[in-house]
């Protein structure tokens, strides 16, 4: 089975060069359909 994850956010660069992700809305689609992804980790993602 073939999962996507589809993630919209606002990427924000760091004051260091460094870049990160804000994860606004996840949401991953399985079998054509869309379901909302929790994510229990931290809302930013360092690049």
């Amino acid at each position: 089975d073939r999962q996507y994850a589809l993630f919209t956010g606002v990427q924000i660069h760091g004051p260091n060069g460094s870049d990160h992700c804000w994860l606004g809305k996840a949401s991953l689609l399985i079998k054509g359909e869309l379901s909302p992804l929790v994510l229990s980790a931290s809302p930013t993602l360092q690049l």
